[in-house]
């Protein structure tokens, strides 16, 4: 049997290790809304606004003693990154660099009209931004 989707889209859930930080960057940086914030017995599970979907940060207490792998995408499996497909990807690099975030990759032309940068969230997590130019 295939799954009969709800809705268009699906939602992503990062378990955070600097939950303030990473507050700052998805919100303040990147420019996410708070949708709402749902109270765990460990901790909080903080729903951001992307479109349809929502980026779930789950903040508990206290913290999982072991982090994914930080680093370039090839450097483990799993999941690996994020993606927002931006309009104004130059703009969001710059303010996510003013706020601390090192570029891991890019900016750099992926394809005809497709330019890609890789960035790093407050816990190392991969954030790609993609800009697709009109052909």
């Amino acid at each position: 049997m295939v799954m009969e989707l709800a809705t268009d889209s699906f939602d992503l859930g990062i378990v955070v290790r600097d939950t303030s930080a990473m507050l700052r960057f998805y919100e303040q940086t990147l420019g996410l809304s708070r949708r709402r914030v749902v109270p765990l017995p460990e901790g909080e599970l903080v729903m951001l606004e992307c479109g349809t979907a929502s980026v779930k940060l789950m903040c508990l207490a206290p913290v999982p003693p072991v982090s994914s792998p930080a680093g370039m995408l090839s450097d483990a499996t799993g999941l690996r990154y994020l993606t927002f497909t931006v309009n104004n990807l130059h703009a969001v690099v710059d303010e996510c660099r003013a706020a601390g975030a090192p570029v891991l990759r890019g900016p750099l032309e992926f394809g005809p009209g497709i330019t890609i940068v890789v960035m790093a969230d407050p816990d190392g997590n991969s954030v790609e931004l993609v800009q697709l130019d009109a052909a």
